[in-house]
């Protein structure tokens, strides 16, 4: 175990390429490499591609757990065109209490527009720079607690994108909307998110479990999570998404106390002639003391204001729903109920989330092993 106090960085690097960090082979402790107190306890910033980092425990540590991106330069090698991130592999690591950032921050967050120099370096042009797209980037097997805002977020996957079999509990600590994600995929992004446990912290109502901003280039397939006390499981931005792209929504068990199953945020720019299809099946919605509200953005992108003008383009399982759903409605297909037992779970209190053989939710929900 190292302690990084008085460091920015407990483990630091740029332009690292073709590397494992790994703390796999200890036969005394699952993570054979240990870290805290320091701002960032692993931050790969700067042309970073091919590394795989495994077995570690960071924790303690006052912003970020662990973050592996590439942002541009001002000499243009690591824009987007003239660089590619890819194979970006990080699994069976512990990082906890991450106290005012992210757990992980995995490829950058800005793949939908440009960014200043803030993103860049100091010195240059206050203009326009293309972040990198990141391909093939499996996310697994890690165990996240106590952090202050996303618990994983990951950005501009356009290809390769697989974030499953993860623990995240106690996100959002800071309650910084917008840096609320259990799991937050940001745009550019595109694959599957399968097999995690999201688990919020207690009081939480600003959290949401998995934030989708929106990729072009392939779907989104979201199933078999389980997600349990998030006042919004599913969040939609619409960022950058076509309508030759779906989410897809289902076979996830959802498990609250109170709030709303999904807000889904339409991308204005789309039309009524090629919608973005929205598949949201399968599920079982229990605990929710309102069943289906969810909200369209206006003309203008004003993400926050209900408008039923840009429904059409988001139709949802085939059908275009406005705010009637208000009215204690849901969206056909999920089993749903404000009462957490007529699920019939084998034992909720313990959060044995599988169902009884005479569970009227049988074929929904989350395949849980």
């Amino acid at each position: 175990m190292f302690d990084s106090t008085g460091y920015s960085n407990g483990i630091g690097g740029t332009e690292v390429q073709y590397v494992r960090l790994s703390g796999a082979g200890d036969v005394n402790s699952e993570y054979g490499i240990e870290q805290k107190n320091a701002n960032m306890g692993l931050d790969f910033d700067i042309g970073i591609t091919d590394v795989e980092v495994d077995h570690l425990d960071l924790h303690d540590n006052g912003y970020m757990g662990l973050g592996v991106r590439s942002y541009p330069r001002c000499d243009g090698r690591f824009h987007r065109g003239n660089f590619v991130q890819r194979n970006t592999f990080i699994h069976d690591n512990r990082v906890r209490n991450a106290r005012d950032g992210e757990g992980f921050y995995i490829g950058t967050s800005h793949f939908n527009s440009t960014v200043g120099r803030a993103y860049v370096q100091t010195g240059c042009p206050d203009a326009g720079y293309l972040e990198p797209p990141l391909v093939n980037a499996k996310i697994y097997n890690n165990v996240l607690e106590d952090i202050g805002r996303d618990g994983i977020q990951v950005g501009a996957v356009t290809s390769g994108m697989e974030i499953y079999d993860n623990v995240v509990k106690r996100y959002a600590k800071k309650q910084d909307y917008g840096h609320v994600g259990g799991i937050q995929i940001n745009p550019g992004s595109v694959g599957e998110v399968h097999g995690n446990w999201i688990e919020a912290m207690a009081n939480d109502v600003e959290g949401t479990a998995i934030q989708y901003a929106g990729g072009s280039t392939g779907d989104v397939f979201i199933h078999d999570n389980v997600i349990v006390g998030s006042p919004t499981p599913l969040l939609t931005l619409g960022y950058m998404i076509t309508s030759s792209n779906r989410t897809v929504f289902r076979n996830n068990t959802v498990v609250s106390s109170g709030g709303k199953p999904f807000y889904l945020f339409c991308n204005a720019a789309l039309s009524t002639t090629q919608p973005h299809h929205m598949d949201i099946t399968d599920n079982i919605f229990v605990g929710y003391d309102r069943i289906g509200q969810f909200l369209f953005s206006d003309a203008q992108g004003d993400w926050y204001k209900i408008f039923d003008g840009n429904a059409p383009k988001c139709p949802i399982n085939g059908r275009v729903y406005d705010n009637a759903l208000e009215a204690a409605q849901h969206v056909p297909g999920s089993f749903y109920s404000e009462n957490v037992g007529d699920a019939q779970f084998v034992d909720a209190g313990m959060q044995n989330f599988r169902l009884l053989p005479t569970s009227p939710a049988l074929g929904k929900g989350a395949t849980i092993r």
